[in-house]
């Protein structure tokens, strides 16, 4: 097939070699006509200058257009909505707003949700699995691992062997076989943290007129020098900027709620993040106060403080403004539908700093071994 644009410019070149027609666009004799590229656009309604005799030959059909063009909004998006404040929240609140503010701004604030769910039913044959699937068997596996029984064990292989989800041919063993040796290496290093002695304790603090609550999976050791308090987490998958929230903010809600400071792990596929805090107390609470004050304000206005870049800029630190720059403008094609202009990167990078630095020097990660 050929281009459009081309077929034009033949039938432009033949009227005008042939008929003598004139598409010089600055000339008076011009036949040339254009139009605008969209339908709705602005100039389909503005008279055609120095066309006294036909002032509306270029009108559009549609004036329903014009209207809406027209029509402004009383309401200043610049402004921050006005909204009540949360009086009491959970951990995972705090980790899913500092994972991405604008999302949680969109969700709880504006009531939209722009999730990619896919609701149509396929019925084509498999014959590769996604990782969402190999998760699942991995997390299944895992708990039938912990629970030390071989049944239990058979019964998750046989399930997913049957279910359709993974493809029917040499490739289904193998991802099965890979799977079971992931949930196996996972529950080791589970055992080795004891997870056996683990028990669920709940926390709640008071922080700025704010209950948070929540509920931590914790070794608790009596010594000498009193208690030592071990949090134990684990998500069979790498570790993902979740998971360092996660570690983060439960440790800090820990320590204020124990009164204490806390050491923690979370265990993960391939690696673990190992908390290291020797934070004192005071800094703590002051954290977990600059946490609360941004969930707050991130209630009623959306907010650039993703814990993916926070955690990318302090790793390439102040000392480096290219790459930091660099950095900033490649995150933003994810927060196009919130902020149509890039906002200024001074505008955003000492709150990042402030709130994630301390993140990023008190977990580290470890690989199995």
């Amino acid at each position: 097939p050929r281009q459009p644009s081309l077929m034009v410019t033949e039938l432009m070149d033949y009227l005008s070699r042939g008929y003598g027609w004139n598409f010089e666009a600055n000339t008076e004799a011009s036949q040339l006509t254009r139009l605008p590229l969209h339908s709705f656009s602005e100039a389909n309604f503005a008279p055609v200058q120095g066309d006294s005799a036909h002032p509306n030959a270029r009108r559009s059909f549609e004036s329903s257009w014009l209207r809406l063009m027209q029509s402004r909004s009383d309401a200043d998006s610049t402004e921050p909505l006005t909204s009540n404040p949360a009086s009491s929240i959970t951990i995972p609140d705090l980790v899913r707003f500092l994972e991405n503010p604008g999302r949680s701004f969109a969700n709880q604030s504006l009531g939209l949700f722009l999730h990619q769910y896919a609701d149509e039913l396929s019925d084509d044959e498999p014959f590769s699995s996604t990782k969402l699937v190999e998760y699942k068997l991995r997390d299944q596996l895992l708990v039938a691992d912990l629970s030390g029984d071989e049944k239990c064990m058979q019964q998750v292989v046989d399930q997913y062997t049957l279910s359709g989800k993974l493809p029917d041919n040499h490739l289904a063993k193998a991802i099965i076989e890979q799977s079971q040796d992931q949930a196996s290496a996972i529950a080791q290093q589970l055992h080795l943290n004891g997870i056996n002695d683990a028990q669920t304790v709940p926390i709640e603090v008071a922080v700025s007129g704010v209950v948070i609550q929540g509920k931590v999976k914790c070794l608790i050791q009596n010594t000498d020098e009193g208690a030592a308090i071990q949090l134990l987490m684990s998500r069979p998958s790498t570790p993902k900027t979740k998971d360092w929230l996660n570690l983060w903010v439960t440790s800090l809600v820990a320590q204020v709620h124990f009164s204490q400071p806390v050491s923690g792990v979370s265990v993960h596929q391939d690696k673990n993040l190992v908390l290291n805090q020797d934070e004192i107390l005071d800094d703590a609470a002051k954290v977990l106060e600059l946490i609360v004050s941004h969930y707050q304000q991130g209630l009623s206005e959306a907010l650039v403080l993703d814990a993916q870049l926070g955690q990318d800029l302090v790793k390439i630190g102040q000392g480096e403004p290219a790459k930091a720059f660099t950095k900033w403008q490649q995150n933003w094609h994810h927060h196009k539908w919130l902020w149509p202009q890039t906002p200024e990167l001074k505008d955003w990078q000492d709150r990042l700093y402030s709130l994630y630095q301390p993140m990023v020097h008190a977990i580290k990660e470890v690989n199995h071994g």
